[in-house]
């Protein structure tokens, strides 16, 4: 959603599009808000949200995914740049951070084709390395703004 927003809002169409975009900015904000209020207590986002929260583990591949989708919001000026969602961000960028370890893997991440079971240690989840990399890009992105 985030790229059609940004490639809406960067073409010869953006006017004709400004009802669209709008609400392409609007339902992402509230899947992003709805995402980080379901934050656990080591700080990554959980593998599901439509099942009781005792049954999920946490993700860090979701986690850097979403968390970049906030940044991205912010730069295209959707959200405010400072406060509420991207401190949210802020504390879920440095989760991430801590979780990618020395052989530059991240944990604990999903099986990539079984979402509903984390991998055991010494497996490694090779899109949550993109996730990661979409997040730092964000990230600088925004830190650039100011």
């Amino acid at each position: 959603m985030i790229r059609v927003l940004a490639t809406i809002a960067h073409s010869p169409y953006a006017s004709a599009y400004a009802t669209q975009t709008a609400n392409l900015a609007a339902w992402t904000t509230h899947l992003i808000t709805s995402a980080f209020a379901q934050s656990l207590t080591d700080g990554f986002l959980p593998n599901e949200y439509d099942v009781a929260m005792s049954a999920t583990f946490s993700d860090g591949s979701s986690t850097a995914l979403l968390t970049s989708v906030a940044y991205r919001l912010a730069t295209l000026g959707h959200i405010p740049k400072t406060g509420g969602l991207i401190a949210k961000a802020e504390e879920l960028r440095l989760a991430v951070e801590k979780g990618v370890g020395n052989d530059g893997w991240l944990t604990p991440v999903v099986k990539p084709r079984l979402y509903k079971a984390p991998f055991v240690a010494g497996k490694n989840n090779p899109q949550s390395g993109a996730f990661v990399l979409l997040m730092e890009a964000a990230w600088k992105d925004w830190k650039a703004t100011f």
